[in-house]
Formats: C-alpha cells, sequence, structure tokens
C-alpha cells in the first residue's frame, strides 16, 4: 500500500469463487434484460441509499474528463434489506457480499496490527453498532460496454479498500509513481486497492491510487466497496460531517 497503492490477494477459501460464479451468471443474464426492464430497479440517482441500476450514460467518475462513462451497474448497499431488488440477481448478490464482509474484516484487522492500532479499531469504523446504523460497504456489478479508448475515467476510490475480481482480464490499469499507466491483472484472486480514507489517516503513507478502465471488449466486474459507517464523524476541509454525508457529496459529482 505505500508505494503503490494495490496489492493482489488470493481466493481465502473455495466458497468465495463458487458465489463469484453464481453472481457473474446473474449478472450476465440481468444486463441482457430489455432497458425498460431494467429501469424498473433505479430507485434514484447513482449512490442513493436503497442501491439498484444505473443506465450508461449517467456516471462520470471524472468529470473533468467531459465525458460520460461506458457502463451500465447495478449496486448492493446491503446484504439484509434486498426486497426491492430484483430476485434472480439478490440471492448470488447477498451470498458474496456476505464473503466480502467477513474478508473485509480481515483486512480491517491487518490494517490495524499494520499501524499499530488496537485489533477491532477499524472494524468498529466500518460495521455498524447497533445493526440499524448503515454500513459503510457496496457491492458493484458493472458491465462495461464495448469501447476504444478509456471506458471509466481517472479517479481514485473514495473510501477504504476496493476488492475487485478481475478474472485475469486487462482493463484495469493503475498509475505508477513516474506517472505512467500499467494493466494490473490477476487470474485467481483479487485487486485491493486503498481508497482517500487510508491516504487521510495515514497522511499519504498509504497511497489512494489513480487508476482508470481502459477500453475493450465487453465485461463484467465485481468491485466491492468498503468504508467507514454511515454515522461515524469525520472531518474534511475543517468541517466535520458524517462519513455518509461525505461519501453522498463525492458520489452526486459523478452523476452531473
Amino acid at each position: 500500500m505505500i508505494k503503490y497503492g494495490f496489492v493482489k490477494l488470493a481466493y481465502p477459501k473455495p466458497e468465495t469463487h463458487d458465489s463469484l460464479s453464481a453472481l457473474l451468471r446473474a449478472a450476465d443474464v440481468f444486463f441482457s434484460k430489455p432497458q425498460q426492464f431494467k429501469d424498473q430497479y433505479t430507485f434514484g440517482d447513482y449512490g442513493n441509499d436503497k442501491g439498484g441500476y444505473t443506465s450508461i450514460g449517467v456516471e462520470s467518475v471524472n468529470p473533468n474528463s467531459g465525458k460520460k462513462d461506458s457502463v451500465q451497474n447495478y449496486v448492493f448497499r446491503d446484504d439484509s434489506v434486498v426486497d426491492h431488488h430484483n430476485p434472480e440477481l439478490a440471492k448470488p448478490a447477498v451470498a458474496y457480499f456476505r464473503e466480502m464482509a467477513r474478508l473485509t474484516r480481515c483486512l480491517n484487522s491487518l490494517s490495524s496490527l499494520a499501524l499499530d492500532l488496537p485489533l477491532q479499531k477499524f472494524n468498529e469504523v466500518t460495521f455498524p453498532s447497533p445493526p440499524s446504523d448503515k454500513n459503510g460497504l457496496a457491492l458493484r456489478i458493472a458491465k462495461y460496454e464495448p469501447v476504444e479508448g478509456i471506458r471509466y475515467g481517472e479517479h481514485t476510490d473514495y473510501q477504504m479498500f476496493t476488492i475487485l475480481y478481475t478474472g485475469g482480464e486487462e482493463g484495469l490499469q493503475v498509475q505508477l509513481p513516474s506517472g505512467e499507466f500499467e494493466d494490473v491483472t490477476f487470474e485467481d484472486g483479487f485487486v485491493v486497492n486503498a481508497g482517500d480514507f487510508w491516504a487521510g489517516i495515514t497522511n499519504g503513507r498509504w497511497r489512494s491510487v489513480t487508476h482508470r478502465v481502459k477500453g475493450g471488449g465487453a465485461r463484467i466486474a465485481v468491485p466491492f466497496f468498503t468504508g467507514p459507517r454511515g454515522s461515524w464523524r469525520v472531518t474534511v476541509g475543517g468541517e466535520e460531517l458524517t462519513a455518509g454525508e461525505w461519501l453522498a457529496r463525492r458520489l452526486a459529482k459523478s452523476n452531473k
């Protein structure tokens, strides 16, 4: 995390591979449905509390580019309140969400040890107590359309970790300290990168590295985002607000 802001992580157990395979099959079916069918699962702007579907031409992760991103996606913000979601997609999504939540606890504990802090420090930050508070987790199932050039613009991730399965396919590119971009792939595991939260609390020791997605054929990517629970208080630019409010502001820029 210090030099590149990215690490590669092998599958922790077979169940993770099985749940991911089921999710990818269900996602392929969902994204192939007519637009009218998919739109019924749009519950607001990208980043809303309910998650759901966002069509192509809505997101612009790098607003300075002046371009909309060639991606449609479906987001799950929770693994318990899913009655409003597409049922065929929700079942494998919940299974994978829970696998990633368990992995998040492990990564948080390792981070506490690496930073010489109490073992459960970052699990207390991420996971709500009482459970009625909103957690800082989100599962994003993204379908990238065939396109040349850059199809998801340069950006840093907003919160803690992003855990991404690539399946060995090229697409993700990370910016090296030299300023050049390099392909990042991993056949049998995950690519994990640090977000802005880590850069902030480590005073830049852990890099929140700029990355992007280059063009190519159609593909589905499944990033899992971790972050502080919604009610956790943060100070940004001298202003105190909740982590939920701060994230909402960042996500709102992607909808312009």
